[in-house]
C-alpha cells in the first residue's frame, strides 16, 4: 500500500470486509523502515522523520473516516454496514480537511447511519460528559455497561484524541437483562451514541440536542468538580453542565431515563462514593427529576488504571458490571411499563437537526419528538399486520411460487412412482385440484403490486425500510419458532445415541424379545420426532417472508404471466425490465440473485435472465469466472463467502440459503460471480439425490468449486464428490475442468501435510471407486494437494482479562487467513483462460440448462450415495435385467398361448349370449389366469434373485433393484394385456358383424316361417322391422365395443408407462447411454412437458408433413424470424446468446436432426401394428434419435460445446414419443373406422334381403345372384386362408435360416455391396444401411416367398374352382326348396377344401325357391365361368405380394438386430435387440462413406474409424480433439470399446489406408460421395487405389428395391 503508492480506502474496505477491523494495516504500517522506503523519499530523512511521526499518530478511526472521505455517497452509506460487522463504531461527525480553504472542518455525515438507522426498532443510548470529565474514560467504561463491547472496539486511542473532540461515534449493542432472578436473560439491543470529549455549541451541541429528544437512556458523566460551586435560582445555572443537559428540551428530564455516572476517585471506598451520590443527588432533588439514577465509576484513564493493584481492577470491574446491570434492569422495567419506544429512524435525528438554528429559546420550542411515517412502511403495516404465524402466509403473499411448488411437487411424486401404485390415483386428483385453485387464486394482488412499485419506482431507502420492517415482523415469531426446533432437535439427538444402542443390541442378540420391542418403539418415537421437526420448518417457513421471497415471487409472476400479461399493468414487459435492471443493480449493494428457488428447485425465469444480463454490462469487460461454495449445512459457507469477497449473503443458525444466491466480484478484469449453495446432509433435504444433485450443479457450472468442510476430510465427500463426477461424465458437454478447492473450518492444527496426505488419500480412493467408470479423474477434475487452505475459527472465546467474563469475539488469525485463501482462488483464476463464460447470457443459458437437466435426470442418475455403491448397483441391475429378459420371454410365450385360446373361445356362431356378456367374461377369464401366470413367473424371479444375491455386500443394495423385477415383469404383462384386449376388441368387431347379419337373418326366418304359404305377404312389414332392430343391434354395439376401445388418453398412458419402466431398468449405469439422457414422463404431466415446447413442436411437425422442396429457403415459412423470438424462450438448447447464430444451428438441427429421426421413426412404425404397447419399439425409436445426434456430421457433434445435449436430447425423444403417440392413436382410430364402414354395411344388407325376396318370383335370376356372391366370397375366403398359410411358411422359413443371427446379416450386406462393386448397393448400403439391411433380408427372402406365392396361388386358384365345383355338385343333388338350407350344405361341403371357410359373410335369406328346376339350371353355370374366375385370382396375386411383402418386413425388421450405427463411418451394430451397453462391428468403413473429411484441405478422409487412433485429430466445428480415440470416449461411448479393440486387435489397425475392397468401392462411388457432401476431390491418388475404376456420376442417385 505504502509502497506502490496506492490509496488507503480499499485496504481499509478490504480489511473490512475480511473482518479484520484494520488491524492488519497497524500491522503494517510499523514495517515502513527507512530502507524500505529511501527510494520513494528519495533519501530526504526529514520527509522519512515527518511520516514516521503521522502514522505513528494514525488510528483506526483516522483510517475509517479517510476511507469514507473518498467514496460517494452511495458507498459511504454502504461501507457502515461492514464498519457495523467488524464491531467498531461509526464515525458520524468527524474532522476532515477542506481543500477549498485549506483547513479543517468539524463535520457531521448522516450518510455514515443512514442504512444500518433508517429503520429501526433499537434503544437510543447517548453518553456525553462534561468538561472536567473529559479523559476520564467515558468510551472505556461501555463495555462495563454493555458487556459484548471490548476495548479493541472502541475509539480510546490518547494519539488522537486531539482529532476526536466533539465528535460523535455510533455503536451496535446487544445489552443482557437479568430482569427477573429465575428467568434467562433477555436482549436488548442498543445504539449507542458515544459523544467524545467537549460539548461544544458550534459543532455539537445541536446535533447533541437532536439525539437527546429520541434518546431511550442518555448517560451524563460529571466528577465532582461539576457540583455547584454556590447557592443558585430555582432556574438553575447555564454553566451547571447537569441542569443544562437536563434541560435542552422538555423531554431530556421528563421522557427519557438519564443515568448521571460521577467519575471518583475514591470509587474503592464505597462510603465516600456514596456520600458523593448523596450529595449530588440531594442537591438537585428540587428538579424533581422523575426518571434519574445516580451512580459513581472510577477514571479509567491509563494513568488511573496503571497505579492500582490488579486485585483491585477485578474489585472494580465485579462492581461496575454488576451496579449497570441493576440500573438498566430498572430502567427497562419502566420502559415496558410505558411501552413507548422513543427511537425509530436516523431522519428523525436528521430533521429535528436541520430544524434547529442555534436559537436556545426557539430551539427548545422546536425540540418536540416527531413520529417520522413512511408511505413504504404505512403500505407494510396495511399489508403485513393482518399476518401471523397461524396465517397461510405464502399462499397470501406468494401465491404464484406456492402454487408452482406444490404443482411441481406432486410432478416429481408421480415421476417416481411406479405406474402401479395405489396413492397414484390420489395424487392426480390432488395435481388437478391444486391446478384448478392456481387457476383461480394466482391473481395479481396487492403484495405484488407493492413489490412492483418497490422494485421499479421507489428509492434504495425504501427497499431498506423494507427488509427492517419484515426483518422485525419475522422476529414476533422466529426466535421463539427457533427455540421449540433447538429443543426438539436436541431431543432427537439424543434419540439417536439410544436407537443407535438398541440396534447394536438387537444385532448382537436376535433373540431379545424386549430389545427388539423396545427398539421398535424407539424408531416410532424417532419418526414422530422427524415429523415434528418438519412442521416446525414448515411453519419457519411461513414465517420467514423476506425480500428476496419476494423478489422470488415477482420472477414467477413475470414468468406466469410473460405471454399473456394484465392489463392492470401497461407496459408490463417494460416494467419487469426495468425491475431486472434494478436488481442487477442491487448486486453492487450486497443483494444476492436467488439463480436457485423454490421446492422444488427451479432455475428458468425471463425476469433472471434479464438481471444477469444487465449484472453483465454494469461494469468493465473481461471474462466471467464461476466459484461456487459448496459445503455441509450449518458450516459457515455464507460466511466464508462474506468474508472472503465482501459479499452479504443471508447467515443465520441452520439453513438459511435455500438452493443457490448468486453475487457478484472483480479481480483485475475478471468477473468472478460468486454462488452460495445449499447446505447438504441435512434434515430438511433428507436425501441422497438432493445433496447429489446440489454438488453436481457446482461441479457442472463452476470454474472453481470451494469444499467447505468442518474438520477433516470425510468419506462422506468422498462419496458426493464421486457421484458428480459420474454426473458430470454423463451430462457435461462444456470444456470445463473445475478446480475443487478444500476449504477445513474450524482447524487448530495448521500443519498442511496431515491434510495433504487425506487429500492425496481422498484422490486415491476416488480413482479407485470411479475406475469401472473408465474415466480419468484428471481429465475432469483438479484435485491437488496444493489446494487445501486451512482455517481456524473465525471467532475466539475467552476470559476477558478487562471485565472478568466469558466474550465471544472475531479474531485477527481468521482474516489473515482469508487473504492467503483469496491469492490461491485469484491464483486458480488465471487456468481457467480459455474457458470461460463469454458473456453473462451464456451463463445464464449454461446455469438453467445444467438444472434442468439436473432435475430430469436425477432421480435415475443420482440416487446412489457414493460410485462403490454405484458399481455394486449396477451389477444388480444387470442380474436384474437378465432375470427380467429370460422371465419376460417365458411370460410372453406362455401368456400368449394361454390368452390365444380365451379368445377361442367365442364362437363366430355364439348369438345367444349377448356380445358384452361374452366380451366381460373372457376379459375377466384372461385378465385371472394372466395375473395367476404373471405372479407365479415373478416369484420365479424373485426367487432367482435372492439365490444370486446371497453375498453380504449385496445386502444393503438389494432391496430396489430386486423391487424393480416387480414392474419390469409387469410390463411384459401389461403388453399382454393391451395386447389381449386389441384382440378381443378385434373379435368383437368381427363378431358384430356376424351378430347383425345373423339376427337379421334370424328376422327374415321368422317372417319367411310365418308367411310360407302366403303369396301375397308385405315386404314392408319385414323391412320396418329389420330397421328396428337393426337401430337397436347398432347402438348395443358401439355401446359393447366402446368399452374396449382404447382412448387417446389410455394410449398415452400405455405408450409413457412403457417408455419410463424402459429407460427406468437401463438408466443409471456407468456407460454414457441415451437412457442416462431420458427422464421419466408421468404421464399426468406429460401434456404439461409437451405444453411448453407447444409453439415448437407445432411448427416442427408442419415442417415435417409439408411435401420438401429441393432448393431455396422454402422453411421459412414455419419457423420465421418472429417465431424464433418465441422459440428462443422456449428452448434449452443453446449455452451461448448470439441470436442469428442460435436460430442458424436451430434450422440445420430441424433440417438434419430431426427430420431424420422423424423419417426413421415413421419407418419404423409404419411396419408395426399396435406399436405402442411393445417395448421394442421404445427402444428402437431412442436408438433412432442416438444415431441421428452421434453422426459425425449432425449439427449436434459440430457445436457440442455451445449446445445443452442433454435437453436437445430429451426434446427429440418428446419429439419421437410424440409421432408414435399419434401414430398409435390413428391406428386405433383406423380399426374403429373399420367397424364403423362394417356396421354401416347394414344399409348394403337391407337392398340384399330385399333383392332376395324379391327375387324368389324368378328361380333363375335368383341362383345367378346368389350364384356370383357365393364366387366373390369362395374368392375372398380363399385369399384370406392361403395369405395366412404364406405368411406362417415364411415365418417357419425364416426362423429355421440365420435371419435371427446379425452377424450372418452383417456380412451378406457387406459382402453384397462393399465387395461387389455395385455402385447402387455401395451407395444404399453407406446412405442409409438400417433400410439396406431390411432390404437385403428381403431380397434373401424373396426366391423362397416368390415360389411360394406362385404355390399357393396354384393352390388357390385349384381352391377356387373346386369350390366351385363342389357347390355345383351339391345344388344339383339337393332336395331342399329353403336357399339358407342349400347355401349351409355349399359351406359344410367347401370346409373340406377351406377349414376356416366362413358361408356366413354372405347374407343368405330363408326364402323359398320356388321353381328348384330353374334354379339349379341357372346353378350349372358357374362351371362355365371357371376361365373368369381364374382370372380373378390372376388379379388378386399383386395384392397377395403386396400383403406378403409387408407381413415379411414385419417379421424380418424384428431379426435385424440393433439399430445403432457407428458415427464415425455409418456401419451398423451386428448385435440382436436384447439390451447390451457396447455396439460391435467388424465392418468398419473409411470415414468419406459418411462425410468425413480432412480439415483446410476438405478432401476425402479416407481412413478407417480405428486407424490413426491415438496420433490423429478430430475437428468438430470449432473445436479439435486429440486423439481420435477421445472424440469416441467422448461423444461415442456406446462405440468406443468396440473401436479400441479393433484399433489394438483389428486386421488393419497398422495401415492408413482402406482394405483393398473398400478402396475398390471407394473408386467406383467417389464422384457421387464427393458431391453429395460437398467434398473436394483428390488430384490424384496413390497406387493402392485402382484409377481404372469408372465412377457413379456426380447425380446418381441409389434405387430402392423396395419402398
Amino acid at each position: 500500500m505504502v509502497f506502490s503508492g496506492q490509496r488507503v480506502a480499499p485496504y481499509v474496505v478490504d480489511s473490512l470486509k475480511r473482518y479484520h477491523a484494520i488491524n492488519d494495516i497497524h500491522e503494517v504500517l510499523p514495517k515502513c523502515t527507512y530502507e524500505k522506503l529511501k527510494t520513494i523519499i528519495k533519501n530526504n530523512v526529514d520527509l522519512y522523520s515527518s511520516f514516521m511521526n503521522m502514522i505513528e499518530n494514525v488510528t483506526t478511526r483516522i483510517l475509517l473516516i479517510i476511507a469514507i472521505e473518498s467514496m460517494t455517497y452511495d458507498s459511504q452509506r454502504h461501507l457502515s454496514h461492514f464498519i457495523k460487522r467488524n464491531d467498531l463504531p461509526i464515525p458520524f461527525s468527524y474532522y476532515s480537511w477542506n481543500n477549498i480553504t485549506n483547513k479543517i472542518d468539524y463535520k457531521i455525515n448522516f450518510n455514515c447511519i443512514l442504512e444500518p438507522l433508517c429503520l429501526t426498532k433499537d434503544h437510543l443510548c447517548l453518553q456525553i460528559g462534561s468538561d472536567s470529565a473529559i479523559g476520564m474514560g467515558k468510551s472505556s467504561l461501555l463495555p462495563y455497561i454493555f458487556t459484548d463491547k471490548r476495548k479493541q472496539s472502541l475509539s480510546t486511542s490518547a494519539t488522537d484524541a486531539a482529532y476526536r473532540n466533539s465528535c460523535i461515534d455510533v455503536l451496535f449493542s446487544k445489552l443482557q437483562l437479568k430482569l427477573q432472578p429465575d428467568i434467562s436473560a433477555s436482549i436488548a439491543p442498543y445504539i449507542i451514541f458515544d459523544v467524545h470529549g467537549q460539548v461544544d455549541k458550534n459543532k455539537n451541541l445541536l446535533l447533541i440536542k437532536s439525539i437527546q429528544l429520541y434518546a431511550s437512556v442518555q448517560m451524563l458523566y460529571i466528577t465532582k468538580n461539576d457540583f455547584p460551586r454556590s447557592s443558585i435560582s430555582k432556574n438553575g445555572d447555564e454553566n451547571d453542565f447537569l441542569f443544562r443537559c437536563m434541560n435542552y428540551s422538555q423531554a431530556s428530564s421528563s421522557v427519557t431515563a438519564t443515568i448521571v455516572i460521577i467519575f471518583d476517585q475514591d470509587y474503592d471506598n464505597q462510603i465516600k462514593s456514596g456520600e458523593l451520590v448523596n450529595q449530588f443527588e440531594q442537591y438537585y432533588s428540587k428538579y424533581q427529576w422523575s426518571n434519574i439514577y445516580w451512580t459513581t465509576a472510577p477514571p479509567l484513564d491509563s494513568a488511573s488504571i496503571q497505579s492500582i493493584t490488579e486485585f483491585k481492577k477485578k474489585t472494580r470491574t465485579q462492581r461496575l458490571i454488576e451496579q449497570f446491570s441493576v440500573i438498566f434492569g430498572k430502567v427497562h422495567v419502566k420502559a415496558q411499563e410505558k411501552k413507548d419506544l422513543l427511537f425509530r429512524s436516523s431522519f428523525s435525528i436528521q430533521t429535528m437537526y436541520y430544524q434547529l438554528t442555534g436559537n436556545q429559546k426557539s430551539d427548545y420550542e422546536r425540540l418536540k419528538r416527531s413520529d417520522i411515517k413512511f408511505e413504504t412502511e404505512e403500505e407494510l403495516k396495511e399489508l403485513f399486520e393482518k399476518l401471523s404465524d397461524d396465517s397461510d402466509n405464502l399462499k397470501l403473499v406468494t401465491p404464484m411460487s406456492y402454487y408452482q411448488s406444490q404443482l411441481d411437487n406432486i410432478k416429481k411424486k408421480l415421476e417416481a412412482m411406479p405406474p402401479t401404485a395405489s396413492e397414484k390415483s390420489e395424487l392426480e386428483k390432488g395435481l388437478e385440484q391444486i391446478r384448478s385453485e392456481k387457476e383461480s387464486k394466482c391473481k395479481l394482488n396487492s403484495y405484488h403490486k407493492f413489490m412492483i412499485q418497490l422494485l421499479h419506482s421507489r428509492t434504495y431507502m425504501d427497499l431498506l425500510i423494507t427488509e427492517m420492517y419484515l426483518e422485525t415482523w419475522r422476529n414476533k415469531y422466529v426466535p421463539h419458532l427457533k427455540e421449540k426446533r433447538e429443543q426438539l432437535k436436541t431431543g432427537k439427538d439424543e434419540h439417536l445415541k439410544i436407537l443407535h444402542k438398541l440396534q447394536d443390541k438387537v444385532l448382537k442378540n436376535h433373540t431379545d424379545i424386549e430389545s427388539k420391542n423396545e427398539l421398535g418403539r424407539i424408531l416410532s418415537k424417532n419418526d414422530e420426532m422427524k415429523q415434528k421437526l418438519i412442521k416446525l420448518d414448515d411453519k419457519l417457513t411461513n414465517v420467514d417472508l423476506t425480500i428476496g421471497l419476494m423478489c422470488d415471487e415477482l420472477y414467477a409472476l413475470c414468468e406466469q404471466l410473460y405471454d399473456a400479461p394484465p392489463s392492470t399493468i401497461p407496459d408490463f414487459h417494460i416494467v419487469f425490465d426495468k425491475i431486472a435492471k434494478n436488481i442487477a443493480n442491487l448486486v453492487y449493494k450486497g443483494f444476492a440473485i436467488h439463480v436457485l428457488r423454490h421446492r422444488p428447485l427451479v432455475c428458468q425465469s425471463h425476469m433472471m435472465a434479464s438481471a444477469i444480463k444487465y449484472l453483465g454490462k454494469a461494469e468493465a469487460e473481461g471474462p466471467v469466472i464461476v466459484l461456487t461454495v459448496v459445503g455441509e449445512q450449518s458450516s459457515a459457507k455464507s460466511s466464508l463467502l462474506n468474508a472472503t469477497f465482501g459479499a452479504n449473503f443471508r447467515v443465520s443458525a441452520g439453513r438459511c440459503t435455500i438452493g443457490i444466491y448468486l453475487g457478484i466480484a472483480y479481480y483485475k478484469n475478471v468477473t468472478i460471480i460468486i454462488q452460495d449453495s445449499e447446505g447438504l446432509m441435512s434434515l430438511e433435504e433428507s436425501g441422497t439425490i438432493f445433496d447429489n444433485q446440489m454438488i453436481t450443479m457446482a461441479i457442472l457450472s463452476s470454474h472453481l468449486v470451494i469444499v467447505n468442510h468442518k474438520g477433516e476430510i470425510s468419506s462422506s465427500l468422498e462419496s458426493l464428490i464421486g457421484m458428480s463426477l459420474y454426473a458430470k461424465m454423463q451430462m457435461q458437454s462444456f470444456p470445463m475442468k473445475p478446480k475443487l478447492f478444500f476449504v477445513l473450518r474450524d482447524q487448530i492444527n495448521s500443519d498442511k501435510k496431515i491434510f495433504q496426505e487425506q487429500l492425496n488419500k481422498f484422490k486415491d480412493n476416488l480413482r479407485t471407486s470411479s475406475s469401472f467408470l473408465k474415466v480419468n479423474i484428471d481429465d475432469e477434475l483438479e484435485i491437488t494437494s496444493d489446494n487445501i487452505c486451512l482455517l481456524p475459527s473465525a471467532f475466539s472465546e475467552d476470559i476477558n482479562p478487562d471485565l472478568g467474563i466469558k466474550q465471544q469475539w472475531r479474531n485477527s488469525t481468521f482474516p489473515y487467513n482469508i487473504h492467503d485463501l483469496r491469492k490461491h482462488i485469484f491464483a486458480g483464476l488465471k487456468q481457467h483462460s480459455n474457458s470461460f463464460y463469454s458473456d453473462f447470457t451464456m451463463l445464464y443459458n449454461k446455469m438453467t440448462s445444467n438444472w434442468k437437466t439436473i432435475d430430469d435426470l436425477g432421480q435415475g442418475l443420482l440416487e446412489c450415495k457414493s460410485l462403490a455403491e454405484l458399481k455394486i448397483t449396477n451389477e444388480l441391475k444387470s442380474l436384474t435385467q437378465e432375470i427380467y429378459e429370460e422371465k419376460s420371454r417365458e411370460l410372453y410365450d406362455k401368456g400368449k398361448t394361454m390368452l390365444e385360446d380365451v379368445i377361442q373361445k367365442w364362437k363366430d356362431d355364439d348369438i345367444q349370449t349377448p356380445s358384452d356378456v361374452i366380451m366381460k367374461t373372457l376379459s375377466e377369464e384372461g385378465t385371472h389366469k394372466l395375473d395367476i401366470l404373471t405372479r407365479d413367473i415373478l416369484n420365479g424371479a424373485l426367487e432367482k434373485f435372492d439365490e444370486a444375491t446371497q453375498a453380504a455386500y449385496y445386502s444393503g443394495l438389494k432391496a430396489r433393484p430386486r423391487e424393480s423385477i416387480d414392474p419390469l415383469i409387469r410390463s411384459t404383462q401389461n403388453l399382454l394385456y393391451q395386447r389381449f384386449q386389441e384382440d378381443l376388441y378385434d373379435k368383437a368387431k368381427t363378431n358384430a358383424q356376424l351378430s347383425l347379419q345373423k339376427q337379421m337373418l334370424n328376422k327374415c326366418n321368422e317372417f319367411f316361417i310365418q308367411n310360407i304359404n302366403n303369396g301375397n305377404a308385405d315386404f314392408s312389414t319385414l323391412k320396418a322391422e329389420l330397421a328396428k332392430r337393426r337401430k337397436q343391434l347398432e347402438a348395443d354395439i358401439r355401446q359393447n365395443l366402446s368399452l374396449l376401445r382404447k382412448t387417446p388418453d389410455e394410449i398415452r398412458e400405455t405408450i409413457l408407462n412403457i417408455y419410463n419402466t424402459a429407460i427406468t431398468a437401463r438408466k443409471g449405469n456407468a456407460e454414457k447411454t441415451i437412457y442416462n439422457q431420458c427422464k421419466v414422463l408421468s404421464p399426468a404431466t406429460f401434456e404439461d412437458e409437451c405444453r411448453n415446447l407447444d409453439n415448437v413442436f407445432q411448427s416442427i411437425f408442419s415442417y415435417l408433413k409439408h411435401p420438401k422442396q429441393p432448393t431455396g429457403k422454402w422453411w421459412n415459412s414455419f419457423f420465421s424470424h418472429s417465431k424464433w423470438d418465441t422459440f428462443a424462450k422456449q428452448l434449452h438448447w443453446f449455452k451461448k446468446s448470439d441470436s442469428k447464430d442460435n436460430q442458424r444451428i436451430f434450422m440445420e438441427i430441424i433440417e438434419e436432426v430431426v427430420e431424420k429421426v422423424n423419417h426413421n421413426v415413421s419407418e419404423m412404425l409404419s411396419s408395426i401394428q399396435l406399436a405402442y404397447n411393445d417395448q421394442a419399439v421404445i427402444i428402437g425409436l431412442l436408438q433412432h434419435v442416438s444415431n441421428a445426434m452421434q453422426s459425425q456430421q449432425s449439427p449436434i457433434q459440430k457445436y457440442y460445446n455451445g449446445l445443452n445435449v442433454p435437453q436437445i436430447t430429451m426434446d427429440l425423444v418428446l419429439i419421437s414419443l410424440r409421432l408414435l403417440i399419434d401414430q398409435s392413436i390413428t391406428i386405433t382410430n383406423r380399426k374403429h373406422e373399420e367397424l364403423e364402414k362394417s356396421i354401416n354395411k347394414l344399409d348394403d344388407w337391407e337392398k340384399e334381403i330385399e333383392q332376395q325376396f324379391n327375387l324368389m318370383k324368378n328361380s333363375t335370376e335368383q341362383a345367378t345372384n346368389y350364384r356370383r356372391a357365393l364366387q366373390q366370397n369362395i374368392i375372398s375366403e380363399a385369399f384370406d386362408h392361403f395369405r395366412q398359410v404364406t405368411i406362417k411358411s415364411i415365418d417357419k422359413y425364416i426362423a429355421e435360416r440365420d435371419f435371427s443371427n446379425s452377424t450372418v446379416l452383417a456380412e451378406a450386406a457387406y459382402a453384397h455391396s462393399i465387395q461387389t462393386g455395385d455402385a447402387n448397393e455401395i451407395m444404399k448400403y453407406v446412405s442409409d444401411i438400417n433400410r439396406y439391411y431390411l432390404e437385403r433380408a428381403l431380397e434373401k427372402v424373396r426366391p423362397f416367398r416368390s415360389s411360394t406365392i406362385e404355390g399357393k396361388m396354384i393352390e388357390f386358384q385349384d381352391a377356387v374352382l373346386n369350390c366351385a365345383r363342389i357347390a355345383s355338385e351339391v345344388v344339383e343333388k339337393h332336395g331342399s326348396r329353403d336357399i339358407s338350407v342349400v347355401h349351409n350344405s355349399i359351406s359344410t361341403s367347401i370346409k373340406r377344401i377351406l377349414p376356416n371357410y366362413n358361408g356366413n359373410k354372405m347374407m343368405v335369406v330363408q326364402v323359398e325357391i320356388t321353381k328348384p328346376d330353374q334354379f339349379k339350371q341357372s346353378f350349372k353355370a358357374i362351371a362355365g365361368e371357371t376361365t373368369k374366375m381364374q382370372e380373378n385370382v390372376k388379379e388378386l396375386k399383386s395384392e397377395m405380394e403386396k400383403v406378403i411383402t409387408e407381413a415379411c418386413k414385419t417379421i424380418v425388421t424384428s431379426a435385424l438386430g440393433c439399430a445403432s450405427i457407428c458415427p464415425g463411418c455409418g456401419t451398423k451394430c451386428q448385435l440382436s435387440n436384447q439390451p447390451h451397453s457396447h455396439h460391435t462391428s467388424k465392418y468398419h468403413l473409411a470415414g468419406v462413406f459418411h462425410g468425413w473429411r480432412i480439415k483446410g484441405e476438405n478432401t476425402p478422409y479416407l481412413v478407417l474409424c480405428y486407424q490413426n487412433w491415438a496420433t490423429s485429430d478430430v475437428v468438430v466445428g470449432e473445436e479439435t480433439i486429440h486423439p481420435k480415440s477421445k472424440y469416441y470416449k467422448d461423444r461415442a461411448p456406446e462405440w468406443f470399446q468396440n473401436l479400441n479393440q479393433m484399433a489394438n486387435y483389428g486386421p488393419d489397425k497398422d495401415n492408413s489406408i482402406p482394405p483393398e475392397d473398400q478402396r475398390k468401392a471407394w473408386m467406383k462411388v467417389r464422384k457421387t460421395i464427393v458431391k453429395r457432401f460437398g467434398l473436394v476431390d483428390l488430384p490424384n491418388y496413390s497406387k493402392e487405389y485402382d484409377t481404372t475404376i469408372q465412377s457413379s456420376p456426380e447425380n446418381f442417385v441409389e434405387k430402392w428395391i423396395y419402398d
